[in-house]
């Protein structure tokens, strides 16, 4: 069986990643409206790739494993949802992809607010 994370990054069910780092988005991903985030990333670094980015500060989070690196986090993560919660809807995403994530932040419990 088959899972994919939020990345595309493909796993089977017992958390093992695919033996051929195919890294890609599944057909359902774009169907549900998901804006283009650039070049789809590969087993190796690429500034490019947002994947990538996104894991160079995660490892270099890692490396200052502290709570001041936390603190500062948290505070990072609390301005940007201040900063987004103010700005209006700037288009809506197809029925599919609301109908699902209705289902799914009811499952979570997560505030109307979103």
């Amino acid at each position: 069986m088959i899972a994919f994370s939020t990345l595309g990054k493909e796993i089977d069910k017992r958390g093992r990643q695919d033996p051929d780092q195919d890294w890609r988005c599944t057909a359902a991903c774009a169907d549900a409206g998901m804006p283009d985030i650039g070049p789809t990333p590969s087993g190796t670094y690429d500034t490019t790739t947002l994947y990538w980015r996104h894991e160079l500060l995660h490892r270099r989070v890692l490396r200052d494993f502290s709570a001041r690196c936390f603190i500062e986090a948290d505070r990072a993560e609390k301005a940007w949802l201040d900063r987004i919660a103010g700005t209006g809807v700037k288009r809506t995403n197809s029925l599919p992809y609301r109908i699902a994530w209705n289902g799914f932040n009811r499952i979570a419990e997560m505030p109307d607010s979103l």
